[in-house]
C-alpha cells in the first residue's frame, strides 16, 4: 500500500503545469456541463438539509482547483451558509451539517469523469484559505491559482504519514475483537473522534501556515488516497454501533 505513496514522493508529482483537462480549458473556463451537474448535486443534498438557511455561495476548491492535482483528486463542493443567521450555537450547526455531508458522501457513489464528488457544507464567513477557489453557482474565479514550483520536505511528509496510518490501523484492526465491551467500545468511539477533530486542526494548520504544499496538507492526502481516512470514518461509525448493539 506503501508503494504507490513512495512513488508519490520519488516522482515529486505536487504539481502539474495546468489544470485538469477533464474540467478545464485552456483560459481556465470551467467545463459548463459538469459545473450544471454540480451545483444541481449540491441544491439536491441542500433540500435534505431541511434548514431555513439560503445559500450564499457553492466553491469547488482543493487540487481540482488548483494545479496540484492527481487521479486521486476528488470534486471539492463546498455549500456556503451564512451560520450567523442561524439563532441557535453556531458549533452544533456545523457539527450537525458535518455529519449529514458525511452521510451523504457515504451513502452516494458520484463520479464525475473518473472523479469523485464530495460535498460539504461551510460557513459562509469562515476565512478562504485555498490558493484556487472558484464559485459554482456565479462562474467566476474568486481566487485563480497561480502555478508554483513548490519544495516539500518528502521525509517530514514520510514521518508524518507513517506516524497517523500506525494509530489508525491500530484502531481499525480493533474493529475485528468480538469480545470488545460497551465500554471498551465508548472508549475507541471517543478516540475516533478526537483523531478525526486532530486531523483536521492538523491539515488546517499545514493550510494556514504554508498553503496547499505543506507538509499537512500532502500527509493529508496521502492518508486519503491510501484509504486510512476512511477507514478512520469506518471506525467511528463501526464503535457508535457497537455500543448500541447488543
Amino acid at each position: 500500500m506503501l508503494k504507490r505513496y513512495k512513488n508519490f514522493i520519488n516522482e515529486k508529482k505536487y504539481t502539474s503545469k495546468h489544470l485538469n483537462k477533464k474540467f478545464w480549458d485552456d483560459n481556465l473556463e470551467f467545463d459548463e456541463n459538469v459545473e450544471k451537474k454540480l451545483v444541481d448535486i449540491a441544491n439536491d443534498f441542500y433540500e435534505t438539509l431541511d434548514i431555513d438557511l439560503p445559500i450564499v455561495d457553492i466553491h469547488l476548491t482543493g487540487s481540482m482547483a488548483n494545479f496540484n492535482y492527481t487521479k486521486n483528486s476528488d470534486l471539492d463542493v463546498h455549500i456556503l451558509i451564512d451560520f450567523d443567521k442561524y439563532d441557535g450555537e453556531k458549533e452544533t450547526l456545523n457539527k450537525l451539517l458535518r455529519t449529514k455531508a458525511f452521510v451523504w458522501n457515504l451513502k452516494h457513489n458520484i463520479i464525475i469523469r473518473d472523479s469523485d464528488v464530495e460535498l460539504y457544507v461551510q460557513d459562509s464567513s469562515e476565512k478562504h484559505i485555498a490558493t484556487g477557489l472558484y464559485s459554482l453557482k456565479n462562474s467566476e474565479w474568486i481566487k485563480k491559482p497561480e502555478y508554483t514550483d513548490p519544495e516539500v520536505d518528502d521525509k517530514d511528509v514520510e514521518s508524518k504519514f507513517n506516524k497517523w496510518k500506525f494509530e489508525i490501523n491500530k484502531i481499525y484492526e480493533s474493529l475485528n475483537d468480538e469480545e470488545l465491551t460497551e465500554e471498551e467500545s465508548k472508549e475507541y468511539y471517543e478516540r475516533t473522534e478526537k483523531l478525526k477533530d486532530k486531523l483536521r486542526k492538523f491539515r488546517r494548520k499545514g493550510l494556514n501556515d504554508e498553503g496547499e504544499f505543506s507538509v499537512e496538507n500532502i500527509t493529508f492526502k496521502e492518508l486519503r488516497n491510501d484509504g486510512w481516512i476512511n477507514k478512520l470514518y469506518k471506525s467511528n461509525v463501526s464503535f457508535y454501533d457497537k455500543i448500541y448493539s447488543q
